[in-house]
């Protein structure tokens, strides 16, 4: 078995496989990534990546994709906007309640929004397609058990209030 390491802003994640696994994974996915071999210790950064790259190594992995975008909506406190995206699992039912449009609301101080006038001016922006720029960082993935450095990695304080 060979270990494996794509690590992103977020957290680096360990897969142990074959060869085989990893020469599929470089056909498929190698030209956005880089390749995996020994060179680099079979350890890419997959922070443009999307869940396939985790799925190809754990099929039935239970992942949290996230990305910080900026908010730019006129009249709101919003700041920050965390995107969720849940693969092979179910966002926890506390946190579901608080997401606008799968997004977490945050001001400057990453104080949650969710004062109802900001809301729906988000809502609406965010489905005439306005009001989100991805920050550089691109995509950040956890594992589902793992949750909790997504708030960590942010500085949210009160995690319990949302798992």
């Amino acid at each position: 078995m060979i270990k494996v390491t794509l690590e992103n802003w977020l957290d680096t994640l360990y897969f142990e496989t074959t060869q085989e696994v990893i020469d599929e994974y470089n056909e498929n996915f190698g030209d956005e990534t880089g390749e995996l071999d020994k060179e680099n210790n079979y350890t890419v950064d997959t922070s443009d990546c999307f869940e396939e790259e985790y799925l190809h190594f754990d099929n039935n992995g239970e992942f949290i994709l996230v990305s910080r975008n900026k908010i730019d909506v006129d009249d709101v406190n919003c700041k920050y906007g965390i995107l969720f995206e849940f693969i092979n699992c179910k966002c926890p039912e506390k946190l579901n309640k608080h997401l606008v449009d799968d997004y977490l609301l945050f001001d400057d101080n990453y104080n949650l929004v969710d004062d109802e006038d900001s809301i729906k001016k988000i809502s609406d922006d965010f489905a005439n397609g306005y009001g989100s720029e991805i920050d550089n960082n691109g995509t950040g993935c956890v594992k589902f058990s793992d949750i909790d450095k997504i708030f960590k990695y942010f500085g949210i304080k009160n995690q319990d209030y949302f798992f």
